[in-house]
């Protein structure tokens, strides 16, 4: 955390620009919260696994993590 940030930032029909230089693990989850399916993408592959994921209607949000520590990084929402 940093003191001097105000708000989390927003990207909406973007990505935050760290998600574009990593390789990434997505977990794509249904309504009940549940985890519907998984892939890993390598780093320039942030676009392709989001969509891959998305094309399966069951997932409503998609977490995406760190491939090697597996630390959370962001959430994409349906819309």
């Amino acid at each position: 955390m940093r003191e001097s940030v105000v708000a989390p930032a927003s990207f909406e029909d973007d990505f935050p620009p760290v998600l574009l230089t990593r390789a990434l693990s997505f977990r794509g989850f249904d309504a009940a919260g549940m985890m519907a399916d998984a892939i890993t993408t390598v780093q320039g592959g942030t676009e392709e696994g989001l969509l891959k994921l998305f094309e399966d209607p069951r997932i409503l949000e998609v977490d995406a993590h760190n491939v090697a520590r597996g630390c959370f990084l962001d959430r994409a929402r349906r819309t």
